[in-house]
């Protein structure tokens, strides 16, 4: 998958996560959404289809995205000195229906595309931009 390069910009990730979606949207038609962010602007994928939000146990989650999301799963954090979770994991609530593969997968690569993103923008920030 090809990651998309963003002008820094506080909301910059965010907004080509948003216009991503809403190509996908336009695409395929309407969407699930599976969203691991806290961030209260991605609220707005809810209009392009179900979305569901994961979140860490303990991590604040905008009141704004719970708000509009049809569930929202809490994850207990893996120890950071082992990686092994320290509570087992909840086993997610049943299924009323289940999205159709092709969506499920657009779903995962976006998702891909935000880890991308945001890995590209921290490390960027921390090392610095080399100038050529």
């Amino acid at each position: 998958m090809a990651s998309l390069t963003v002008t820094p910009s506080p909301d910059a990730a965010e907004d080509a996560l948003l216009a991503h979606a809403r190509r996908v949207h336009d695409s395929l038609g309407r969407c699930c959404w599976l969203v691991a962010s806290a961030d209260h602007r991605l609220a707005a994928l809810a209009e392009l289809g179900r979305m569901e939000v994961l979140a860490w146990e303990g991590q604040p989650v905008s009141d704004r995205l719970t708000d509009v999301a049809h569930a929202t799963h809490r994850l207990a954090r893996p120890d950071s000195a082992t990686g092994v979770f320290t509570q087992p994991v909840p086993a997610p609530p049943p299924r009323r229906r289940r999205c159709p593969d092709t969506v499920r997968a657009a779903g995962y690569a976006l998702l891909t595309g935000v880890g991308v993103g945001l890995s590209q923008s921290l490390t960027a920030r921390l090392l610095g931009r080399r100038r050529g």
